[in-house]
């Protein structure tokens, strides 16, 4: 109970932070410096994991100082592979003219990506895991008590029809979705040359579809399969006028997806798994 209740605060106190950035006003700045750094974690198996994170430095002008940050989000999470770090690495080449956001009262305080990484999921977990622990030690209190024997009363808990998230989100007409799957057929090799430039002489298979009102999941195979994992899932956004865009990418790992990366702007807007 102790552990979740020290994730909770402190991961707890990262999304507050996060969420504070999304009022933060904007400053012209540059990477001065971008790196990947490796660690490695033991876990509670004694099995030895590495992770790839990025440390960043860049300049910025606010509040007529000269200033310098190594912050790239609150809230950042590492990576399971190098190639995603590097890919994520990639987008912030040092020279390369950014924008900063800034702590209007404390301008020395920056980022350079608005809002949580998922640093909230631990935050959850810390609480699940004290609420679990409270409910234990109040349940064996009771017990110890006399106030719960083996005479209890079972209550059956109604199951409720189980709402699908088309139904949830509404229906869009099928002649939309079979456009959309015939565009997207047409177009997936260009869509993921896009998404993974350094496989350029790749083909990519659709295995299939899922859609919602303005979105469409599409997952595909790569041929040859060498960008890292064996399958995707790309969200396209079709709620603008123009071509539809792809907002985030899933990978799939251990027959599990979760999110890759996102598009800029997107970060706070996507699941962290494809529903």
């Amino acid at each position: 109970m102790s552990a979740g209740l020290f994730f909770m605060i402190s991961e707890g106190n990262e999304c507050w932070l996060g969420l504070k950035t999304k009022n933060w006003p904007a400053a012209p700045g540059r990477i001065i410096e971008s790196k990947i750094q490796s660690y490695t974690q033991e876990d509670s198996n004694s099995r030895l994991h590495t992770h790839y994170g990025i440390t960043i430095r860049y300049s910025y002008v606010a509040a007529g100082q000269n200033l310098e940050g190594n912050r790239l989000q609150y809230g950042y999470a590492s990576h399971k592979d190098e190639w995603s770090a590097s890919r994520e690495h990639s987008r912030y080449p040092p020279g390369k003219e950014v924008q900063v956001f800034y702590d209007p009262t404390n301008p020395n305080v920056s980022v350079l990506v608005k809002g949580i990484g998922i640093s909230w999921m631990n935050a959850v977990m810390g609480l699940l895991f004290f609420l679990i622990g409270l409910f234990v030690l109040v349940f064996a209190a009771i017990k110890g008590w006399g106030l719960v024997g083996k005479k209890a009363v079972k209550r059956r808990v109604g199951v409720g029809k189980k709402i699908s998230a088309a139904g949830a989100r509404g229906t869009d007409e099928k002649s939309d979705f079979k456009d959309r799957e015939n565009y997207l057929r047409k177009n997936i090799d260009a869509i993921s040359k896009e998404e993974f430039p350094d496989n350029q002489e790749g083909t990519y298979t659709i295995l299939g579809f899922s859609h919602r009102v303005n979105q469409t999941y599409v997952e595909v195979e790569p041929h040859p399969s060498n960008v890292g994992y064996d399958k995707f899932k790309y969200l396209m956004d079709y709620s603008g006028k123009d071509a539809p865009t792809c907002v985030a990418v899933y990978c799939c790992e251990g027959g599990e997806y979760s999110l890759l990366y996102t598009a800029q702007g997107w970060e706070n807007e996507v699941p962290y798994i494809p529903d």
